[in-house]
């Protein structure tokens, strides 16, 4: 995988296949770097927001805040910027809707 992603660093299937691995054994700083990466290289806005929104799921159950890790990368006024605040707002909304209930 890491082989991989030196070759295509914007590959979502290989980020996703990261993130997975992750789940079994503890790579966060990896994972954060090549998603990270992945973001300041992804141009086309349609898979930059895809893998803003696999980054933000593979690292929450960690608790990292992979919003705020952007939103410190790309400015508000930029439209990676702007596109980070919209699925900031989106994801605060669909996680208020599903009924979370917090004890």
């Amino acid at each position: 995988m890491l082989f991989g992603l030196d070759q295509d660093p914007i590959n979502i299937d290989l980020l996703n296949d990261l993130s997975f691995f992750h789940e079994f054994r503890n790579i966060l700083e990896e994972l954060v770097n090549r998603f990270v990466s992945a973001c300041r290289q992804e141009e086309n806005l349609l898979n930059f927001s895809e893998i803003v929104q696999d980054f933000y799921y593979a690292t929450e159950p960690d608790t990292y805040d992979a919003l705020s890790k952007l939103k410190e990368l790309f400015p508000p006024d930029t439209e990676k910027g702007k596109n980070i605040e919209f699925i900031t707002v989106e994801l605060l909304r669909n996680r208020d809707e599903s009924g979370h209930i917090e004890f």
